[in-house]
């Protein structure tokens, strides 16, 4: 079958808006039900299955810096969702556990959006997820997304994505992501 590149180009760009409308759909369903932006979800979730962890675990665990999982335990302390407790022997070392308010939450979030996504990956063969791999990176080149610091957690409403890239910054790639495309 003959398809010109034009309708292929239009093709690639309509599916790329389908990801971003699904990462919006996703964010605004799991703050409306539980109130929690898409890192404090991978917070909680982590907390969930290991049932404590330092400030520096938890970082790693959910790929955010340091500053950025205090920020992110601050307000989950505040909703009595986690609680944190320092080590006798070493008092610089914080350990934060899940409480019983915040298995609740958990209980009633939606599967992550990553977690989907790692599930269907799992699955693909090595080949294609190179070639997936490779052809995200050009697309990402062709609208100059290599610049931003990249956030493994998908969402669309957190305030800071990671140290170096607003919420302002986002919205505006988002905006001239939209332009180019249009």
């Amino acid at each position: 079958m003959y398809r010109n590149t034009q309708n292929i180009d239009v093709q690639i760009i309509s599916q790329l808006r389908q990801i971003i409308r699904a990462v919006a759909l996703f964010s605004s369903q799991v703050k409306k039900q539980t109130g929690l932006n898409a890192s404090q979800l991978a917070c909680l979730t982590e907390l969930n299955e290991k049932k404590e962890l330092s400030l520096g675990e938890l970082s790693k665990r959910i790929h955010v810096s340091p500053s950025s999982v205090t920020k992110i335990v601050d307000a989950l302390e505040q909703k009595k969702w986690v609680e944190r407790t320092r080590v006798n022997l070493d008092r610089r070392v914080i350990k934060v556990k899940i409480t019983r308010k915040g298995s609740n939450v958990i209980f009633k979030a939606p599967k992550s959006l990553q977690k989907k996504m790692l599930e269907g990956l799992t699955s693909l063969p090595l080949g294609l997820k190179e070639q997936i791999e490779s052809n995200l990176e050009v697309l990402s080149t062709l609208i100059d997304a290599q610049e931003l610091a990249s956030s493994p957690l998908l969402d669309t409403t957190d305030k800071v994505i990671d140290d170096t890239t607003s919420f302002k910054e986002t919205k505006d790639f988002s905006t001239q992501l939209q332009n180019k495309t249009a």
